[in-house]
């Protein structure tokens, strides 16, 4: 569980193979159900349990989740790169 990355290529990795997968709350493009507190063993290992339970559901969202992050990252940077010219 990562403490504070906010992209995380390793959940982006994961996710995109289709595997559980649980971060920390820094994650904003994660589900909520994916996120722990990376500091409290409890709470990661309620997590892996949440996740591992709804694994089609939760898999499914994050990707969606990610997708969109994805995106409005990209639109972020062209508008960037716009402004720039």
């Amino acid at each position: 569980v990562s403490f504070s990355e906010t992209q995380c290529i390793v959940a982006c990795d994961s996710v995109a193979s289709g595997i559980p997968t649980v971060g920390s709350p820094s994650i904003r493009w994660l589900s909520r159900e994916s996120q722990a507190d990376p500091i409290s063993v409890n709470a990661i290992t309620q997590a892996l349990h949440r996740v591992l339970r709804h694994n089609g559901h939760l898999i499914h969202e994050n990707l969606e989740n990610l997708q969109e992050d994805a995106e409005h990252s990209r639109q972020a940077w062209l508008s960037a790169i716009a402004n720039l010219t």
